[in-house]
């Protein structure tokens, strides 16, 4: 009898599997149909400071953790303005929390995708192929604020920020004009001058001849546009390269709606983008636009790679 029962089931759960149906208690084991994939991945989430990069914690993302964190993170990137507003909503929840905590100032989350190959016993777990996925910016609260100060003509002028030892800043004036290019008199911009480039359906550039000790720098520009309908966009170029995004270096609008003076580099919540210098001979870094950008200033780093939290002009 016993037999008879054993025989029935391995004959009917053959049928399960050939026809691939479902009927309780049988079942076609979908879990087994396949073999298990030569290459495992996962996302990995941190936060950004002004300092870098430091892991993410389930204090820092609460009730949002774990799995259920990674599990919305994947689902939200697919759609931008979803994915923005649950970062400014762990961004809230974050700040409310930091000062108490003395966790840094968060200003972005990153994703990135890890995969290794499956080995016995997780051989080369902890060494994983990692590979830059998607960047959300949490605008900080205090440079928003002064941003709409400024835009308002209600703020007072700050005072400059000295950059750490082996930095470099330059100043963009009148001798720094190449064509579409005009000096103005400006409030907040460094010395109360600054450079307009084009945005009368020209382009205007400006250039700067430089030495510097050969290494990498991060590279920023401190600028800003006369409207908030205006394309925040710069192109850059070093000794003739194309430096930065192809989309244009410096867009920061869609994460600072403002017409206020604003540190911009790459997309903001991604790296600065840096300048490899292979020797110490000159350089040329030439800007250029044609979507009526001011600049005032441009800024070399050796020991800052993330956009500042202020929008302050430097001194070397």
């Amino acid at each position: 009898m016993v037999l008879a029962w054993a025989v029935a089931f391995m004959v009917l759960t053959l049928f399960e599997v050939v026809t691939q149906r479902e009927d309780w208690p049988l079942s076609p084991y979908p879990m087994y149909a396949t073999l298990p994939p030569r290459v495992a991945t996962r996302t990995v989430l941190v936060g950004v400071s002004a300092k870098g990069e430091f892991p993410l914690q389930s204090q820092h993302t609460a009730p949002y953790a774990g799995s259920r964190l990674l599990a919305t993170s994947r689902q939200l990137l697919k759609t931008p303005a979803r994915a923005r507003e649950f970062v400014r909503l762990i961004g809230e929840r974050y700040e409310r929390k930091r000062v108490a905590k003395d966790w840094p100032q968060l200003q972005a989350i990153r994703a990135y995708s890890e995969e290794w190959q499956v080995r016995a016993g997780l051989q080369g777990i902890e060494r994983p192929k990692r590979s830059f996925a998607a960047a959300l910016y949490i605008p900080p609260p205090v440079l928003v604020g002064r941003l709409r100060a400024e835009a308002a003509g209600t703020a007072a002028p700050l005072a400059p920020v000295v950059v750490p030892r082996g930095d470099r800043v330059f100043e963009l004036d009148a001798r720094s004009c190449e064509g579409g290019c005009a000096a103005e008199s400006e409030r907040y911009a460094s010395g109360g001058v600054a450079l307009s480039l084009a945005g009368q359906g020209g382009e205007g550039s400006a250039s700067l001849r430089f030495s510097v000790e050969p290494g990498s720098y991060a590279v920023f520009v401190r600028m800003k546009v006369g409207s908030v309908s205006t394309l925040a966009e710069l192109e850059l170029e070093l000794d003739g390269e194309s430096v930065g995004e192809t989309q244009g270096f410096g867009n920061y609008l869609a994460a600072l709606p403002s017409t206020a003076w604003v540190w911009a580099s790459r997309a903001p919540g991604l790296r600065a983008a840096r300048l490899e210098i292979r020797d110490s001979g000159e350089h040329v870094l030439t800007l250029s636009s044609g979507r009526g950008v001011l600049v005032d200033q441009l800024w070399l780093s050796r020991t800052t790679a993330e956009l500042p939290l202020d929008n302050a002009s430097r001194l070397p």
